[in-house]
């Protein structure tokens, strides 16, 4: 993957200039590091972002920045500040303010483990986890919220935040609206899976990208690297698993707990 300092330069030629944090973040210079960890800053970015664009111009996406995940993640939401209509037609998002919930580094092989118990749900809604909750818009699924450890979610299509453009396989912090809890805090049911819809999420943020949003080499790369903590016991899983193999849970699970005999229980 590329380092920051490479893709810095690579705005640079360009004629571009970003955000001051983010330059920051690619130049460091005390260890050379991914961009991956620069798209990790970009969510302390977005917890202030006033809707000022990120960056003084469109940046193109050369094969470089096209065949590096993170780089073409950054880029992606770097130019939809600048260009918010490059947000339209994917679900957007409001931030709503500041989200308690954090994510924590052995994040995808809970989401892993979530998401093959929801492929595994019974006929009474019932999954061999703490739960989950499915973020539909319209009918069709884009966030899973594990119960499991910090209660993030995992996007399953690319969204907007405030027109700045995550991809999917992002990790978000999540915050229910209050009318929409329905006496359980706003967090998964043990056990059982729930539909929220999109209009009930009054508060998200990104987190960072999760394994499950990058290529198999590029996820190798990571957990050799060590860039990411705390995956050692779940590395085959989480690298020869995409997020496009377990999307298929979701989707039936989604069409069951919509089925009008469980409607009622909803």
């Amino acid at each position: 993957m590329l380092k920051g300092y490479e893709l810095l330069k690579e705005y640079s030629r360009q004629g571009v200039e970003v955000n001051t944090d983010i330059e920051w973040s690619l130049a460091h210079s005390a260890q050379p590091q991914p961009v991956l960890q620069t798209v990790r800053e970009l969510g302390y970015v977005m917890q202030d972002f006033s809707g000022q664009p990120l960056a003084s111009d469109v940046i193109r996406l050369n094969p470089a920045i096209e065949n590096d995940t993170p780089s073409k993640v950054l880029t992606r939401a770097l130019n939809s500040s600048v260009d918010p209509s490059r947000s339209d037609g994917i679900p957007a998002f409001e931030s709503g303010g500041n989200v308690s919930v954090e994510c924590c580094n052995e994040a995808e092989g809970r989401f892993y483990d979530t998401l093959r118990a929801i492929g595994k749900m019974s006929k009474s809604k019932n999954i061999d986890t703490p739960g989950a909750q499915i973020v539909m818009d319209g009918g069709e699924p884009i966030i899973v919220r594990k119960g499991l450890g910090e209660k993030s979610g995992l996007t399953l299509t690319d969204l907007s935040i405030d027109k700045v453009v995550f991809p999917a396989g992002s990790i978000v912090a999540l915050g229910l609206t209050k009318s929409s809890r329905k006496g359980h805090g706003g967090f998964p049911i043990y056990g059982k899976v729930n539909l929220i819809e999109k209009e009930w999420v009054g508060r998200i943020r990104f987190e960072r990208l999760s394994l499950f949003a990058l290529n198999e080499s590029e996820k190798r790369e990571v957990i050799e690297d060590r860039h990411i903590d705390g995956v050692k016991g779940e590395r085959r899983k989480i690298v020869e698993t995409s997020l496009t193999d377990l999307l298929p849970f979701v989707v039936r699970a989604a069409e069951k707990l919509r089925e009008p005999r469980l409607r009622g229980l909803l």
